[in-house]
């Protein structure tokens, strides 16, 4: 057997994340579907993590296992082909038998877009901001995430997390005019954690909250910012080995 890797964009819009599930529709499933039609082989792909339902990525990770593949780029072709609009296969690459999409990343990237102005034609990837909220303020307190923190506080449960402690390297919000975007790069990203903190910049932003309480939280693991934002304007950027 010999190990692939597999780089992927998708429109989340349609599926319930990345992972299957029972009785719903999820990228994974879709994909390997796909792979088992052409290779006639069932294929077990594991993903370098999940995205939550409607969430997006310009750059999913993930690796599988077959006997071999005589035409790389022959696989990529009939997979987008064979595969709907908003899935779309970038790469495949053959790599070390070794490697592990998830346990070998060393970091993830996520953007969540925001706009002061309603476009209806950009609804389905980017938020619309509540009146009155100051982005000046969001601006100045996504720093207060940057370094090593308990992040079980911006986090949904997960019995199997194996730790909470996630290492923050980028946490910023780029101006691009009308539109913004929160970068955050970190080490590992547990259930809606990004989602928390963009709720939490939100309210910050409506007054709602501050720095100095979203650094309290941070320094006792204290399960007090539940708010989540919306998936839809959220994406997967990049994952770096």
């Amino acid at each position: 057997m010999h190990r692939f890797k597999l780089t992927l964009s998708y429109d989340g819009g349609a599926y319930h994340g990345w992972q299957k599930q029972p009785s719903v529709l999820t990228v994974e499933e879709v994909i390997e579907s796909a792979m088992a039609t052409i290779l006639q082989s069932d294929i077990d792909v594991i993903g370098q993590g999940r995205t939550d339902a409607g969430v997006h990525a310009l750059c999913q990770v993930a690796h599988f296992d077959v006997e071999d593949i005589d035409d790389i780029h022959g696989l990529v072709y009939a997979l987008n082909r064979l595969l709907p609009d908003d899935i779309c296969v970038r790469e495949i690459e053959r790599v070390h038998q070794d490697f592990h999409a998830r346990f070998d990343a060393r970091d993830r990237t996520y953007g969540y877009r925001f706009s002061d102005l309603s476009n209806p034609l950009q609804r389905h990837i980017t938020l619309a901001l509540p009146r009155n909220c100051d982005v000046r303020r969001m601006q100045k307190a996504a720093s207060v995430f940057l370094g090593e923190y308990d992040f079980k506080g911006f986090s949904k449960y997960n019995k199997d997390a194996f730790t909470t402690l996630c290492t923050v390297t980028e946490s910023r919000i780029l101006d691009h005019g009308n539109t913004y975007e929160y970068e955050v790069t970190a080490n590992r990203f547990l259930r809606n954690m990004v989602r928390r903190i963009m709720g939490t910049l939100l309210d910050v932003g409506l007054g709602k909250t501050s720095p100095e309480e979203i650094s309290q939280a941070l320094q006792t693991g204290e399960t007090v910012f539940q708010k989540t934002a919306p998936p839809h304007p959220l994406i997967l950027k990049e994952v770096t080995y």
